[in-house]
């Protein structure tokens, strides 16, 4: 058998774009194919063996979150069942059954738990009025309410207690003012004096009003309850968009005694400042709140901005201003400023948390931490009467 024989450097194939032998294939075609069908080939081996690593590890993952649902649910179990008595026979007590055994009487069942409040608790009781409106005598009774029996009346005795009840009058009270005018010289016009106890030319009065804007900020009514309690109670009938009048007319009667409250707020000596998002008539917005323990004020405002904290606060605080760590504050001039202690423990707590995961919980950085969370705590204390338990509690 002759041997395989390379074919010289000069030799050209009259038949490699068309070989008789290939099906009239071109060589060149053939030889591109197979390289791709190699590459594609390693591809695809490559692919699958990162799918089959892949479900591998969601096999894993499965089989541990269905030992942990068993889990869960033995525990859910095991607690649900733990709130309630067996019924069966084991539900006896040992001691009851072997007396009912000695005395030849049946067993019973051990007595309930009696509700309430546990012995030795104090009892509770209502406030005795300090003053009695009325008194009613009632005579004796010549029969008896129970058994119908004719009473004795050489034996009388007497009981009394006190009762608290409302008063309802259904109808309206309808005052009719009628005014004496004058002529006034400076105003060219006849002028009246404004009534005592009432509002010039107003069809409800202001009893009225403000027993409807207590139901609608107090009590939390909507407009159309307030119109039917209004209107069951007292008699009085008002169509509900009545109380938006109320309500803006408060307003504009109230407004000097808002601004004399943001006046003496802004001249305090301390002052703690914050905000928060609220819903005002289907709306997000923003409520800010400064004040003391002698004064508070708050502002409904649609932003939460610089703008928004000085038509509150003001360009200046003339006392010491303490605010949480929001840029906004600082944007007013203050004579001192202040920063949350419960933002400082938060912020300390969280560094901690943050060292101990990178596991570096003995570091400067940490001892500070807890140092600084002692003497934050060790403040707040000061300022809560001794004897009082949270006082305790953060002292320890």
């Amino acid at each position: 058998m002759s041997r395989f024989k390379e074919a010289p450097r000069d030799f050209n194939c009259p038949y490699r774009h068309h070989c008789p032998e290939m099906e009239g294939q071109s060589s060149f075609w053939i030889f591109a194919e197979h390289q791709r069908a190699q590459t594609r080939e390693h591809e695809h081996w490559r692919v699958r063996d990162l799918m089959a690593a892949e479900i591998n590890a969601l096999e894993k993952t499965i089989r541990e979150q269905s030992a942990e649902i068993d889990r869960l649910r033995a525990e859910n179990k095991r607690l649900h069942q733990s709130r309630f008595k067996p019924r069966g026979k084991n539900s006896k007590a040992p001691e009851a059954a072997s007396n009912g055994n000695e005395k030849g009487r049946p067993k019973t069942p051990t007595a309930a738990k009696k509700r309430g409040a546990p012995a030795g608790h104090p009892p509770w009781n209502r406030q005795v009025p300090q003053h009695i409106d009325r008194t009613v005598h009632i005579d004796a009774p010549c029969a008896c309410p129970h058994c119908h029996a004719a009473t004795d009346p050489s034996c009388v005795g007497t009981t009394s207690y006190l009762q608290e009840d409302i008063v309802l009058r259904p109808q309206t009270v309808v005052t009719s003012y009628i005014h004496q005018t004058a002529y006034c010289p400076g105003c060219r016009r006849q002028v009246f004096a404004n009534p005592e106890g009432g509002l010039p030319f107003a069809p409800i009065g202001p009893a009225a009003k403000a027993a409807a804007l207590y139901l609608r900020h107090e009590i939390k009514l909507p407009y159309r309850k307030i119109q039917q309690v209004m209107g069951t109670l007292f008699g009085l009938d008002f169509v509900p968009a009545s109380s938006l009048g109320f309500e803006k007319r408060a307003r504009q009667n109230g407004e000097p005694i808002y601004q004399d409250l943001i006046g003496k707020m802004r001249h305090s000596d301390i002052v703690h400042a914050d905000e928060t998002y609220w819903r005002e008539d289907g709306k997000n917005v923003i409520v800010w709140y400064a004040g003391n323990e002698n004064v508070a004020v708050f502002r409904i405002d649609p932003h939460r901005s610089a703008d928004a904290a000085k038509c509150l606060l003001g360009e200046r605080i003339e006392g010491l201003l303490v605010t949480d760590a929001y840029a906004a504050y600082n944007s007013i001039e203050v004579q001192g400023r202040q920063s949350c202690l419960a933002h400082l423990l938060r912020t300390a707590r969280e560094i901690r948390q943050v060292l101990a995961e990178m596991k570096m919980p003995d570091t400067r950085s940490a001892r500070f931490c807890i140092q600084l969370t002692r003497l934050l705590k060790l403040a707040c204390a000061l300022a809560i009467p001794t004897g009082h338990k949270a006082r305790e509690k953060l002292i320890d």
